[in-house]
């Protein structure tokens, strides 16, 4: 759609806006990816499928390592000169390689924390239900058949844990 390729120059001069101003050596990725831009809006949309998973790497990585919260990190200069390079490359025809060693742990990283993170909402989530049947409880003695799911969620959350 030559409409969305019209923006996409314009789109990816805000992300290297901000990557010039949130990692060091950000702008020689911000340089890489609006090439990469102007690449795609040349060749009217029609990149290689290298390239564009490339682009999408480098981007993916950029929003894992914003949510890693590790823009401190002694390597990153690095790293994100390497993704330029790698970005550089496919846009030049050379094979993309496998993923860097540090991309995969970043992934997993972030991978693990969405995993604990959706452990511990579902947790909550079956701790306020047995809350709730004891409150029921508590309200009515009489109801002791409030109870009964009690034991078996309480066996569930202690299987998670364990």
């Amino acid at each position: 759609d030559n409409q969305r390729l019209a923006g996409l120059a314009e789109q990816f001069a805000l992300v290297g806006e901000s990557l010039g101003k949130l990692y060091p050596e950000g702008e020689t990725l911000a340089k890489s990816l609006l090439q990469s831009a102007a690449h795609a809006v040349h060749a009217g949309g029609q990149v290689s499928a290298e390239h564009a998973m490339e682009v999408a790497t480098s981007l993916l990585y950029i929003d894992a390592s914003l949510e890693d919260q590790d823009l401190d990190h002694p390597e990153l200069a690095g790293r994100v000169q390497r993704l330029a390079q790698r970005v550089g490359g496919v846009r030049q025809g050379h094979s993309p390689g496998a993923l860097e060693v540090w991309m995969e742990d970043l992934y997993r990283r972030v991978s693990d924390r969405q995993t604990m993170g959706s452990v511990v909402q579902e947790l909550r989530a079956s701790l306020s239900e047995i809350e709730k049947h004891i409150d029921q409880f508590f309200r009515n003695p009489a109801q002791r058949e409030v109870l009964i799911p009690v034991p078996a969620q309480l066996s569930s959350m202690r299987g998670v844990l364990s």
